[in-house]
């Protein structure tokens, strides 16, 4: 026999038995029903209404007492909306419904307790009305206090802020710290509403205003415009208190008409009960006759139902038990889960597809769990952080570089919202927004990125993603520092570039009209200064003589105007040089030198820098020099290691002289030493020292802590260019601050000729 055919007689014994349990119950509901709704509706609205009643005042109650304890820490205009207006509808509501209330009590046959309660009814009634009113003044009284330009509070406010700029004005520490003293008391009455401590700032302003009586030098004017705001300060603060002690009566008052209601109300939630008890028993008699014939039938149905139950189980349920829980197992995740059931039926052909569909998750799920490792792993390893989020912005998936950069693993970052565990990404939440509702990519280059003062740069890119039913973004951030600041760089260098070409430009334009200035300078002292035969002919011709002509210029001084007039010349000519040989790439060969006696030359040179007197004497600063004088010679281009030496000297006479302690002298150390095949060369200064963060970037190309147009960044790349990329040396920073700082120089040692 098949299942169908088997529950298909179950099923007809079943029905019939229902159709007879059906007639028989709609007999005795239909009767019971009849009998039993006038009751229920007439006592579940009267007490529905008591309930609302008591709810609603109750609510009133509780907004009064919030309004009252916390009016003075909310703006007056979200008093009025929060707690004033909501308080009165709450009121008028339980009027409404006491009114409603004493309707229903009239139309409707109630016990004789409930109706004989109308009297109590009027009395709730006008308490009601007296609360409201009662609440009316005491929202005015706090109006009066707490209105925005005009409350009693503003008024103070303004009061204390004009008293506060003439006490400023007289520029006194001491008046000034007695008015910080009123308005901490003052603070405190705000705080804790406290009388004393408005007696205090009463207290205080009394000893503000004979500090101000006392005090000489303020003039007639001033001292009455202070005096009229104190008078004013405690006028005000006073009817402050005047109207707290107000509010607080009506507080009072509020709760000795809640406490009179009280009784009202709870005899009235009382006699609602006793109707429901009385509509409950008058059910309960009318549903005991229907009850017994339903005992009757229900139990000839229970014995058929057993027997039912029985054969079904037999041949049925055992079957189906089995199979769910296989499925059970299947769902907890066993996955090679097989059931045996031997019948022929319909439970048999659906174990055996059972079985083979759990074949076939298993390998499906085993390719999924492969699948899904490898694109774990492929996001993992991309050197870019990558962030899925949903439409409302909650992190669906991330990768290692994200939980790098943010600390938060994926476990812990999975459904929380992105701005709480990708803070700086919080910004980016209106394009993701954007990307999704316009379904293109949006992006975001060179973000700049602040971590412990340094700058850092990053690309964010936006994808939207939209398939199977997920609707989201992918967010892709890299880091591209580096790329910026070579591409500054480059900026840099062309500038450099074209400054060298303008430079040589400028060079080549000056040098020429400087040559005819020199050569006509040169011919003019000849023409004017010796003795030839040229000379004196001109000088016959003219009426006079060639020693007359000499006597007056060295009158007025002539021949050594036109010395400074060559002399100078000549510098412009050294200028001129120095600009073309800037402009050319250096071809000098590299020569053995003592790099003792090229850094004296170094410090001799700095002695003599224009830029240096102009700033400071070089010379006031003590050279200690400590020089191995059994140091090799190395192999090096004079000109630039000089370089090199220079700028380390310049930076360090600029930080000695700008840290303004005059109790620390400001001296240099010297030092040159052989060291494992180099010759270590140190220049140690006793200035503020650098800390560990600027010490990290003090040689990268544009970092300078000099005010805009002061430096350019590039004294400290370029020496170390120099050092370790020309040479083939190395170039280290020692410094903490406070300490001084040390630069070292290795450079390789000259190997010995054999």
């Amino acid at each position: 026999m098949s299942i169908t055919t088997k529950f298909t007689a179950a099923f007809a014994l079943l029905l019939a038995l229902i159709m007879l349990l059906a007639i028989t119950s709609y007999t005795a509901l239909t009767i019971v029903q009849q009998q039993t709704e006038t009751a229920i509706l007439k006592s579940t609205n009267i007490q529905s209404v008591i309930l609302k009643m008591d709810s609603g005042l109750e609510e009133a109650r509780r907004m009064q007492r919030d309004y009252f304890l916390r009016y003075s820490t909310f703006g007056f205009s979200k008093d009025r909306y929060t707690y004033v207006r909501q308080t009165k509808e709450r009121i008028s509501d339980v009027i409404s419904l006491s009114k409603e209330l004493q309707q229903l009590i009239a139309a409707s046959d109630v016990g004789h307790a409930l109706r004989d309660s109308q009297v109590n009814l009027n009395f709730y009634l006008s308490s009601a009305n007296r609360y409201l009113e009662t609440f009316n003044e005491a929202a005015e009284l706090i109006t009066g206090l707490t209105k925005d330009e005009t409350g009693l509070q503003a008024q103070l406010v303004k009061n204390s802020t004009l008293l506060l700029a003439s006490l400023k004005h007289e520029g006194n520490h001491l008046l000034i710290d007695l008015y910080q003293n009123m308005q901490l008391h003052e603070k405190d009455y705000w705080i804790t509403r406290q009388r004393p401590a408005m007696q205090s700032s009463f207290n205080v302003s009394g000893r503000l205003r004979q500090a101000v009586v006392e005090m000489p030098g303020i003039g007639r004017t001033q001292k009455s415009d202070i005096f009229s705001y104190l008078d004013k300060y405690l006028s005000i603060a006073k009817e402050i208190l005047r109207f707290d002690v107000a509010v607080r009566s009506k507080f009072n008052e509020f709760e000795l008409q809640v406490e009179a209601l009280e009784p009202v109300s709870s005899e009235l939630i009382t006699l609602a009960g006793v109707e429901i008890e009385r509509a409950r028993a008058h059910i309960d008699e009318t549903g005991q006759l229907a009850t017994g014939i339903l005992v009757v039938i229900s139990l000839l149905g229970l014995t058929l139902v057993i027997i039912i139950a029985r054969v079904l189980n037999k041949d049925i349920t055992r079957n189906v038990v089995k199979l769910t829980e296989k499925a059970r197992e299947l769902h907890d995740g066993k996955l090679d889960v097989q059931v045996q059931i031997d019948s022929a039926d319909e439970l048999g052909q659906l174990a055996d597809t059972f079985n083979a569909m759990t074949s076939e998750i298993k390998a499906k799920v085993d390719e999924l769990v492969h699948l899904r490792s490898m694109l774990k792993n492929i996001i993992d390893s991309m050197p870019s952080s990558l962030v899925a989020v949903d439409k409302d912005g909650r992190v669906i998936e991330w990768n290692n570089m994200a939980s790098k950069f943010t600390g938060v693993s994926m476990e812990q970052a999975r459904g929380k919202l992105l701005p709480d565990v990708f803070p700086r990404l919080g910004s980016e939440m209106g394009r993701v927004r954007e990307a999704i509702r316009n379904r293109r990519a949006e992006h975001n280059s060179k973000a700049v990125r602040k971590i412990n003062n340094d700058t850092y740069y990053e690309d964010v890119t936006i994808y939207p993603l939209i398939a199977n039913g997920v609707e989201g973004a992918v967010i892709r951030v890299d880091d591209v520092t580096e790329r910026v600041r070579i591409e500054e760089m480059m900026i840099q260098t062309e500038k450099m570039l074209s400054v060298g070409g303008l430079a040589a430009g400028m060079a080549h334009e000056i040098n020429n009209p400087l040559g005819g200035i020199m050569q006509n300078a040169a011919v003019i002292i000849r023409r004017l200064t010796e003795d030839l035969p040229a000379n004196r002919r001109a000088a016959e011709e003219c009426g006079t003589n060639t020693e007359t002509i000499r006597a007056y210029m060295e009158k007025r001084g002539i021949p050594r105007m036109l010395d400074l007039v060559r002399e100078s010349g000549s510098r412009a000519a050294e200028i001129v040089q120095n600009m073309l040989s800037f402009s050319r790439k250096s071809e000098s060969s590299q020569t053995s030198e003592d790099l003792a006696e090229l850094l004296d030359n170094t410090v001799e040179l700095a002695s003599s820098d224009y830029d240096l007197k102009k700033k400071y004497d070089f010379r006031l600063i003590e050279i200690v020099r400590e020089y191995d004088r059994e140091s090799p010679q190395v192999h090096c281009e004079a000109g630039t290691i000089q370089q090199v030496f220079l700028n380390l000297l310049k930076n360090g006479a600029e930080a000695m002289f700008g840290q303004g302690d005059k109790a620390r002298p400001s001296r240099f150390i010297l030092r040159v030493m052989p060291e494992n095949g180099m010759v270590r060369v140190e220049i140690e200064d006793s200035g503020p020292g650098i800390d560990e963060a600027m010490q990290k970037r003090v040689f990268e190309p544009f970092f300078t802590t000099k005010p805009v147009g002061f430096g350019t960044g590039l004294g400290l790349s370029v020496s170390y260019f120099i050092i370790v990329e020309h040479h083939g040396g190395k170039m280290d920073v020692d410094s903490s601050p406070g300490k001084g700082t040390k630069f070292i120089v290795r450079l390789p040692a000259e190997r010995e000729k054999v």
